[in-house]
């Protein structure tokens, strides 16, 4: 549903708003995004006890906890994001682009409101409830979207982009407390007091929660803050808005890629990281997906972008691959991250998100002065290559004393493998398209086709190693006569 009403948001955008206003909406949006990490951590944190707590009394006052460490937060929440718009408002090219100062105030608040009602719903993981949080999140999008196509059909320009947001909540948002109170009765919405027991457990909690921060602030940066990096180093507001929407593209693909690890990685904090034959077929599988969607979205995405929303949003081809690269990375080693994740060693990922994140930051600055907005795309993969290539099937590799070069090996011969067979027939199709539909349809046929070519592969291989199994007991029997 994300990947849908996001292609559909984006054809908005080029009807109706302007490349260039566009492309300094987008950078305050990506700021505000840095707004949940307000919460240092703790939802993560809470949410992974919750899961692993084996009494109710237990649950509950974690719950409770959670929710009064919310309802303190929001008197932090909104002036920051106030504060971070206004600032947003004294660059040259934003005090240009025609904007009232107004409508950044309010784009900063309904993120604010919005952020609030959204760490209401991450409980829900907590109370294992994750298909409800999924189903809200489609729900989200899709009012989103609806919203926002009612505002710009009816003229409100960019103001829309802030009653989209406000759409969103009022859908959900009631919904969300249904939901919670269905699942556990005795949860507090608004919880004010902050007894003894609270800041027992605010001690109890705060180390894993600092090394969980940590990897979320990292986390944040390192797929938000090229975005950024454009906005004010190539000075340009069309090629801001240009890496914003493939970026934005890829972002959908991510988050469609990574919903089976952001599913898992709760059952895995329950069974306290010990599922290791879920872990490998989840490393096996996600490797064919992966693979499959990066080969398809490395020939469709340029030549789908031009037609579907004009030549002027159009990025450059060579861009498009250094970021389907970093996608491709980033994509095959998701699943030790989250079994990590997991397993609760926020520590060991924040070293390595830190490490990665230094080196884009120095890497995308230098290259972006000098080869501009690909450059920037360039630094941070390099930087992704440098940090996550190989140390994350390490890491977990080291957590289950099992060997992470062979965990790599399983997921990257896989994605390797379905990326070419993707990319050759999307290559093969892409001359038969003549509209963005088309390319669409020619996109979801390269990655259908490899992921086909998987499940054969699977097969052929799960039948070669019984008919192994079987040939080696028959051998046995033989000798075992003899």
């Amino acid at each position: 549903m994300a990947l849908i009403t996001g292609c559909v948001s984006l054809k908005l955008y080029s009807h109706y708003i302007p490349v260039e206003v566009y492309g300094v909406v987008a950078v305050a949006q990506q700021l505000l995004n840095y707004l949940p990490l307000l919460d240092g951590g703790f939802r993560t944190t809470t949410n992974r006890e919750i899961l692993a707590c084996g009494t109710r009394e237990g649950k509950l006052g974690l719950i409770r906890f959670s929710q009064t460490f919310y309802t303190h937060l929001s008197l932090l929440v909104l002036p920051v994001a106030l504060v971070i718009m206004a600032a947003y408002t004294l660059k040259p090219s934003v005090a240009h682009s025609g904007q009232p100062r107004l409508f950044f105030l309010s784009v900063g608040l309904t993120a604010a409101i919005s952020l609030l009602g959204w760490a209401q719903l991450g409980l829900l993981t907590g109370l294992g409830e994750q298909a409800s949080f999924f189903l809200m999140n489609a729900l989200n999008s899709f009012a989103m979207l609806v919203t926002l196509w009612l505002c710009l059909f009816l003229g409100s320009g960019v103001w829309a982009f802030p009653l989209s947001t406000l759409g969103g909540l009022c859908a959900c948002y009631p919904l969300t407390l249904w939901l919670m109170r269905r699942k556990e009765p005795a949860v507090q919405i608004f919880c004010f007091g902050a007894d003894a027991t609270f800041w027992k457990d605010l001690r109890r909690l705060w180390r894993d929660a600092w090394s969980c921060f940590r990897l979320q602030i990292f986390t944040f940066l390192l797929f938000s803050l090229d975005v950024i990096v454009v906005g004010l180093i190539c000075g340009s507001a069309t090629d801001a808005a240009i890496y914003a929407v493939i970026s934005r593209l890829i972002g959908l693909v991510r988050s469609l890629l990574q919903s089976t690890c952001e599913a898992a990685w709760p059952l895995v904090a329950q069974r306290n990281g010990a599922d290791h034959l879920f872990a490998s077929f989840l490393l096996r599988s996600n490797g064919w997906f992966v693979g499959s969607a990066a080969g398809a979205f490395v020939v469709t995405s340029g030549p789908f972008i031009n037609l579907y929303m004009g030549a002027q949003w159009a990025p450059p081809q060579l861009l498009v691959i250094v970021l389907t690269g970093r996608l491709l990375i980033t994509g095959l080693s998701s699943p030790p991250g989250y079994l990590l994740l997991g397993a609760g060693e926020f520590g060991t990922l924040a070293r390595y998100n830190l490490r990665e994140l230094l080196a884009a930051m120095i890497l995308g600055t230098l290259l972006g002065m000098k080869f501009g907005m690909v450059g920037v795309a360039a630094g941070f993969l390099v930087s992704t290559a440098f940090a996550t290539l190989s140390p994350v099937f390490y890491a977990y590799g080291r957590s289950v004393k099992a060997s992470g070069g062979r965990f790599m090996w399983q997921a990257w011969w896989r994605g390797g493998l379905a990326c070419a067979v993707s990319f050759s027939v999307g290559a093969m199709l892409l001359p038969l398209a003549r509209n963005a539909g088309q390319i669409f349809a020619v996109g979801a046929a390269a990655a259908l086709t490899a992921l086909i070519a998987g499940v054969a592969i699977c097969v052929f291989r799960s039948r070669t190693t019984g008919m192994r199994g079987t040939f080696r007991s028959k051998v046995g029997e033989v000798m075992a006569n003899i």
